[in-house]
């Protein structure tokens, strides 16, 4: 033995008695002709399920934050709007300025995400805001603004600019023998004064005075036919005061809606000149009803109706937007998706 090398240690001759490659007992060493190797199974189903919930990840998130503001929109809008709007352009830019330092990192499909995720909240105040205003204005107006009984039509508007509803004087209805409509994109906008009937008036002649309105779509002929909401209705005495918008929110309704209060102001314009009538700067537009407390439902009833289609329009963009990051992120779940597409492939063959 040569002096300076020291002679191995017991733990170092086990090791090198010990063979390189240990016995398997869950695998034959040398299997037979037509014998399965025994090991164990990869799971697929468990990366299959992973796929799955990566794509419901993908796409339920923008779904469920588009529904829920367009939600908070639509129903707050009318007592919060600026703060709505202030909140939602805040989360805006931090989901835009995440995903431009996530695209600098090479995060390409977390920054397409929270692009997707900003537009949803963009969306969604954008529509509920709009569903407001076409549906839900006067809804609110009824809601918050006071309630005036026995009014007679003579009576000045200017004193009650604060209505949501009026409730006129036994015999006061809709003069339609003075109806008039005004045209827009194929739809008749039509007003006619309200006056009490000659059956209830000490006088034939009617009021060129009219401080009150009734107002309606495609329901009149320019003749003696005014059929709006329920002006012919027996004991039809009630009037639902249409809202006034600021010229801030008849825009945003004119982008996306139209703005009926304009057209329906250029038919009382017109509905004056024609019968040779005064109206003050404070007249009130309603909707001419017979029962003020299921009317408003339909408001209700017809934004939640617009709502739901709103959703199912959406839903097709976040399905795409969700198939769309699955793409990018291929290389990052190829194997999840491969036991996925295998898995499924496996279930239809016992099926078939």
């Amino acid at each position: 033995m040569m002096s300076g090398m020291a002679s191995p240690s017991p733990a170092d001759r086990r090791m090198e008695a010990e063979p390189l490659l240990k016995k398997n007992d869950d695998l034959m060493v040398a299997p037979s002709k037509g014998a399965r190797i025994r090991g164990n199974k990869h799971d697929t189903s468990k990366n299959s399920w992973t796929a799955l919930f990566l794509f419901f990840k993908l796409t339920l998130t923008p779904m469920i934050i588009f529904s829920l503001v367009s939600i908070i929109f639509m129903l707050c809008y009318h007592s919060a709007a600026r703060l709505l709007m202030t909140i939602d352009a805040f989360f805006i830019l931090v989901l835009l300025f995440t995903s431009y330092t996530m695209y600098c990192s090479y995060y390409t499909v977390e920054a397409f995400m929270y692009v997707v995720l900003a537009f949803a909240l963009f969306s969604g105040g954008l529509s509920g805001t709009s569903i407001h205003l076409s549906h839900l204005s006067d809804y609110w107006t009824f809601q918050n603004k006071r309630h005036y009984t026995n009014v007679a039509p003579d009576e000045p508007a200017g004193a009650h600019t604060d209505a949501g509803v009026i409730v006129f004087m036994e015999g006061a209805k809709p003069d339609s023998t003075r109806n008039t409509a005004y045209y827009r994109a194929g739809t008749k906008y039509c007003v006619a004064p309200i006056a009490v009937d000659a059956a209830y008036a000490d006088t034939l002649a009617p009021s060129s005075n009219v401080q009150y309105w009734a107002i309606g779509e495609d329901c009149c002929d320019g003749k003696n036919s005014f059929t709006c909401s329920d002006a012919n209705a027996p004991g039809a005495r009630s009037g639902l005061v249409m809202a006034g918008l600021s010229d801030w929110d008849r825009m945003i309704k004119g982008i996306f809606g139209t703005p009926e209060f304009t057209y329906y102001e250029e038919a009382v314009l017109m509905g004056a000149t024609k019968f040779g009538l005064t109206t003050p700067k404070e007249h009130l537009i309603m909707r001419f009803v017979s029962d003020i407390h299921e009317a408003p439902k339909a408001f209700l009833k017809s934004a939640w109706s617009t709502w739901w289609h709103t959703q199912l329009l959406l839903g097709v963009v976040w399905i795409t937007c969700g198939i769309f990051a699955m793409t990018f992120a291929k290389d990052s779940h190829k194997q999840h998706f491969s036991d996925a597409l295998t898995n499924t492939m496996y279930n239809i063959n016992h099926i078939i």
